[in-house]
């Protein structure tokens, strides 16, 4: 808690850095330098989330020989998600920003039949934990065209374990995107994404592009990863409807006599997440309230042998759809905070 803590303060503070650029809102349109962003987009520096998801049935498929298939009944799964932006360099043509993410998923099983099995033991036990570490980058080349990169470094799994050596947990992702602000309403842009959105490392391309129509309504995408279609209701509420695809691997230690061969174990995860999101703002402009309803469609829950490229499954689960809900409190540096910052 006292980690979070200092990062939340540091967060805050970036806020005042956040606070010296675009003070000036009545400035000359040719005085602004091209991003990914367009109006009525929010950028978020402070995020908690909390998502429980209802409960679905699991059947695993064995490829080991002397290990088993099975089946189980995940009775819920809580998701709780922290993430924190620092503003490290804030200048007119390049920015830079480091971030911070913490999640953790708690598995829950009904009956005691789960405890028979290796893979249902070990979710029910021990939470699936992810640390991350970003850094986001964005430069313009000139009036019209900027690059966007964002790369990161995540340790997933039981980081706790000493039988596991600490840099197998490392996940490394890179999106790198060129793009184009035709105006303050409209950017795109397209380039690669080195992800594990589909559970595995994967290499594959992306299209950028944000759209506001006008005071009311917009989207937001970045397909295929993800796109959202967004409704201003007013200044301070404003609605989603859209998808992500989220995913990740996991080291995860197996207690069975046939998996002891296997040195590094990951849970590959990969889910298409359809919703209809809600937010408000409840404190001013600066703290908002998001509240979510959807449905998770799972596309992968595997166990391989390693995080690499390789498409070798040796437990394969076929995880039913679920509805899920979630509620999010998250910070932004808005106009409100940054007039308090520079008031003299």
């Amino acid at each position: 808690m006292r980690k979070i803590a200092i990062m939340v303060i540091m967060g805050l503070i970036g806020f005042q850095s956040l606070a010296q650029v675009d003070v000036d809102t009545d400035k000359d349109e040719e005085d602004d330098w091209p991003s990914p962003n367009v109006t009525n987009m929010m950028p978020r520096g402070i995020v908690l989330r909390y998502t429980p998801v209802v409960g679905y049935d699991i059947d695993t498929k064995s490829k080991i020989a002397g290990l088993p298939d099975s089946e189980g009944e995940v009775s819920h799964l809580n998701k709780f998600r922290f993430k924190i932006k620092i503003p490290i360099v804030l200048r007119d043509r390049s920015n830079f920003i480091i971030g911070f993410d913490y999640a953790q998923s708690e598995y829950k099983f009904k009956g005691e039949e789960y405890k028979d099995y290796p893979l249902y033991q070990s979710l029910n036990d021990k939470d699936l934990r992810s640390r991350v570490v970003k850094a986001y980058y964005n430069h313009a080349f000139d009036k019209k065209h900027f690059i966007y990169v964002r790369a990161s470094a995540a340790f997933n799994g039981d980081i706790s374990d000493d039988d596991i050596p600490f840099y197998n947990f490392a996940n490394y992702s890179l999106a790198t995107i060129y793009g184009w602000q035709k105006s303050p309403d409209n950017a795109y842009g397209v380039g690669l994404y080195l992800s594990y959105n589909l559970g595995r490392r994967s290499i594959y391309p992306v299209f950028l592009w944000n759209k506001t129509w006008n005071e009311n309504w917009g989207f937001e995408s970045k397909l295929p990863a993800d796109f959202n279609l967004r409704y201003n209701v007013n200044k301070k509420q404003r609605f989603f409807f859209g998808y992500e695809v989220s995913g990740d691997s996991y080291n995860i230690a197996l207690d069975y006599e046939q998996l002891a061969r296997f040195n590094d174990l990951q849970l590959r995860r990969s889910d298409i997440l359809a919703s209809l999101s809600y937010e408000r703002a409840i404190i001013s402009d600066f703290i908002w309230l998001g509240l979510s309803a959807g449905y998770r469609f799972n596309l992968r829950f595997d166990i391989a042998e390693d995080n690499s490229f390789n498409r070798d499954e040796i437990l394969e689960n076929t995880v039913t759809p679920s509805p899920y809900f979630e509620a999010m409190l998250f910070f932004t540096p808005s106009q409100t905070i940054k007039n308090i910052f520079l008031d003299e």
